[in-house]
């Protein structure tokens, strides 16, 4: 499972891809005939940003996850239940240091702030001190990207690698990432769009390295958009008004955190606690200005997987895993379009 950190910043590269091509099929151009500095620079490319958040510069968010009941097992054991709330903050920061001819380099930035707080626990185990089941987590990842948009065999096709180093402070790296792939464009028109592609992400905690995406977008006559971006993003989008959308889809995303202050006995000083969501719901966005929109959405949020395994260790290998159930959650964002 690949982390909220790396996730991002490896998605919003190949979507970047994909948007591209659309914005070159609208704008009646070609890969030859442009460069990714152009595309970026062209409106096109905000109204892309519009459709697919992953695509903005700069995104602040908040959410609020209603309490949850949860059991957890250690070691095969249940040790807990009970019930947690969430909220988190998060930060996005997607910034293109360089380009020359079809080639760039970025560099992106995720910041993610987890507050949970536990009530009504019930504790099978005196080895578990429920006083300190509260936390307040800070994960930060930093990526750094090449890409290149080119064609093969006459068909657009876009590279990318980069690499991903995740951590909880600002002293060491808690963990590496590494991923190539391409993203191939097989149909192209003014309102549709189907791309095939696949990266190999080197990981040290996944078991299966490669990841195919698929990517499709079709834009009806009556404004309503259809874009999937699988593994990841299922959305439908229909504008109101002149600066007012509606949404409605689903996100899967999966997030880490790194604890190092275990004085259990029987588990690991320093491990990683990752998990995997999923939110479906509704939602607003306003254009407030030319280049920033702020969004609200709400739904239900799923914990689909969570658990904690050494660091050493792959995910499959964990010593913990917890089951959540299903609840309401609400967002507020703030985005900042492309600028360049």
């Amino acid at each position: 499972m690949m982390t909220t950190i790396a996730k991002t910043s490896v998605f919003s590269i190949f979507f970047a891809a994909l948007a591209i091509t659309r914005v070159q099929a609208q704008t009646g151009t070609t890969i030859d005939q442009t460069s990714v500095a152009d595309s970026l620079r062209n409106e096109g490319m905000t109204k892309a940003a519009i459709m697919n958040p992953l695509l903005r510069q700069i995104t602040m968010s908040g959410d609020y996850i209603s309490k949850s009941k949860f059991h957890t097992d250690v070691n095969g054991k249940q040790v807990l239940e009970g019930k947690m709330e969430q909220y988190r903050t998060a930060s996005l920061f997607n910034i293109p240091v360089v380009r020359w001819n079809k080639n760039t380099v970025g560099l992106s930035v995720l910041t993610l702030q987890q507050i949970a707080h536990f009530s009504e626990v019930n504790n099978a185990t005196t080895s578990l001190n429920k006083e300190q089941l509260n936390y307040n987590k800070l994960t930060v990842g930093v990526t750094a990207s090449f890409s290149r948009i080119d064609s093969l065999f006459g068909v657009p096709v876009y590279y990318t690698a980069a690499v991903t180093g995740t951590s909880s402070d600002v002293q060491s790296v808690k963990k590496m990432s590494y991923l190539a792939g391409a993203v191939f464009t097989l149909k192209q028109t003014r309102n549709t769009r189907v791309s095939l592609g696949g990266m190999l992400n080197i990981d040290p905690s996944l078991n299966i390295p490669f990841l195919p995406v698929i990517g499709y977008w079709h834009q009806f006559n009556n404004g309503l958009e259809i874009d999937i971006n699988l593994p990841s993003r299922l959305a439908l989008k229909q504008p109101l008004a002149r600066r007012l959308w509606l949404s409605a889809g689903t996100n899967i995303t999966g997030n880490i955190s790194f604890f190092n202050d275990q004085t259990y006995v029987g588990i690991p000083n320093n491990v990683n606690y990752s998990s995997m969501e999923l939110k479906t719901g509704l939602g607003l966005e306003y254009l407030i200005s030319k280049k920033i929109m702020i969004g609200i959405n709400g739904g239900i949020f799923s914990n689909l997987k969570s658990r904690a395994f050494d660091k050493d260790k792959k995910a499959t290998d964990y010593f913990m895993e917890s089951r959540f159930g299903a609840v309401p959650y609400a967002n507020l964002t703030v985005s900042v379009l492309p600028f360049l």
